[in-house]
């Protein structure tokens, strides 16, 4: 069974639906696969925009969207603030996702930048509030950043995100259970009853 959770730090709602699913994983004992992404690509090559650029030329649904986030923040109990440094490029970032699953970090390097983007709101494409943020949260910052420029990772990256597009998927976050494609931080109550219907819980 593929269970499976595309994201890019960079988005504020992969980042409240990362905070979703590890509850329900708690609840039930199950693991989703994170699967990093580059956002930006992705969306550039399905002809999409992130929805603070698509809902610009339309100010009132800007700000109910801008408002909705944090309602879903608050009523679930989500530390959150809007980032005054968005959109930032989380290319870097990204490598250093893939580097992380890699060195057996992933979990810590997750929660570490998803605190230091959409919690604390720091900038975080600058090198060094990414050295100071893994530091500060005890990862191997030095192995990070080094496998992270490593041809085969940046390579990785790319086929990542050709390969999510290729399987449907248009923008974060996107769950997969089996075949079942969900997108959005909204679905994952629909996520948590396609485990049901397919008897993983």
């Amino acid at each position: 069974m593929t269970l499976e959770f595309y994201y890019d730090i960079v988005s504020p709602n992969a980042y409240l639906g990362e905070m979703v699913l590890r509850r329900l994983e708690a609840k039930h004992g199950v693991t989703f696969e994170r699967m990093p992404i580059l956002l930006g690509g992705l969306m550039k090559s399905v002809g999409s925009q992130p929805p603070f650029m698509a809902l610009k030329e339309t100010p009132m649904r800007l700000k109910h969207y801008l408002y909705d986030i944090g309602r879903f923040a608050d009523r679930r109990d989500i530390a959150y603030a809007t980032n005054p440094h968005f959109p930032l490029l989380t290319v870097g970032v990204q490598r250093m996702a893939i580097a992380a699953k890699e060195l057996d970090c992933e979990a810590d390097f997750i929660a570490a930048f998803y605190q230091a983007m959409w919690a604390q709101g720091l900038k975080i494409d600058e090198p060094q509030v990414l050295a100071d943020v893994m530091n500060q949260a005890g990862l191997p910052a030095e192995a990070l950043i080094a496998k992270s420029k490593e041809p085969t990772v940046k390579k990785s990256l790319l086929e990542r995100t050709q390969a999510a597009q290729e399987k449907g998927v248009f923008g974060a976050p996107t769950t997969f259970v089996g075949k079942e494609m969900f997108f959005g931080k909204d679905t994952l109550d629909q996520v948590e009853l396609e485990l049901k219907v397919q008897g993983v819980i």
